[in-house]
């Protein structure tokens, strides 16, 4: 039997192994199942065609080593994995289930920006914010100024990366006062909810802006001239998580921020 045969449905309400938890008094919460299906279709795009009982340890461990992940992904990964190992071991298809060791997650201590370090990056001044902002000299300069402010409306509010990247300019129900009900999800899907959510709470909150990012955003929204729901775009399109972090790390080292020696860590969750 293949993965894909084996794992059809596999954290459906009814299936076989929810109700075995369920047996044992083991409740998942809505987005544990949703995370876990997510996990389950990236485990499957690679080894869904492959036989169960033909995999190894190390065919998933070399996988699992070059995602574009990090740790905790990867252990979650392997949560699903120990999953379906165990149903397939329960049901006879496999001998063995198969153990990789869980990866370590960074422990250290992570590094802020200090309050010199973010005047530093948002000078008052226009054309000196562009010229700390500008990696590439083919980039738009509204597209230049979107960035930036995107990232100090990250800075300044605590919105996350998810969060930010799907925000949509009928999310303001005021010009300083932000709705934050929707995030873009591990699948690049823009959701109407947002982490830890639960059927009976969604998790939306209410930001309000501090005056220089009302400020700035405003000024952007006089600066773009196209019809964009999203409020932060470059090329005219939404700005990936990808993008975000890498083109955030050149900005840091073109200022003299040296951000790996002081785990200033730029993940999902962004936070200075």
């Amino acid at each position: 039997i293949s993965f894909n045969q084996f794992c059809n449905g596999f954290y459906d309400s009814d299936s076989r192994f929810i109700r075995k938890q369920k047996s044992r008094l083991v409740e998942y919460q809505p987005q544990t199942i949703y995370q876990k299906k997510l996990y389950l279709n990236r485990f499957l795009d690679r080894f869904g065609n492959f036989r169960a009982d033909c995999i190894t340890a190390s065919d998933i461990e070399n996988w699992l080593v070059e995602l574009d992940c990090s740790n905790s992904v990867r252990n979650n990964i392997l949560g699903v994995i120990n999953d379906i190992e165990n149903e397939l071991y329960s049901y006879h298809y496999i001998t063995n289930v198969i153990h990789v060791k869980r990866f370590k997650r960074n422990t250290k201590s992570k590094g802020t920006l200090s309050l010199a370090e973010i005047k530093l990056l948002f000078p008052d001044d226009y054309y000196e914010l562009i010229n700390r902002w500008t990696i590439l000299k083919t980039d738009r300069e509204v597209d230049i100024y979107s960035f930036a402010t995107m990232i100090y409306t990250i800075v300044s509010t605590g919105m996350r990366s998810c969060e930010i990247r799907a925000l949509q300019w009928n999310q303001f129900i005021r010009d300083d006062a932000i709705l934050i009900n929707a995030m873009i999800d591990s699948n690049d899907e823009r959701v109407n909810r947002l982490k830890k959510w639960t059927n009976d709470n969604k998790k939306w909150r209410l930001t309000i802006l501090p005056d220089k990012t009302k400020a700035m955003i405003q000024k952007l929204r006089l600066l773009q001239n196209d019809n964009s729901e999203y409020v932060f775009t470059r090329n005219d399109a939404e700005i990936s998580d990808y993008f975000l972090l890498s083109h955030l790390k050149c900005v840091l080292e073109k200022n003299g921020i040296d951000h790996i020696a002081r785990n200033i860590i730029m993940k999902a969750d962004l936070s200075f």
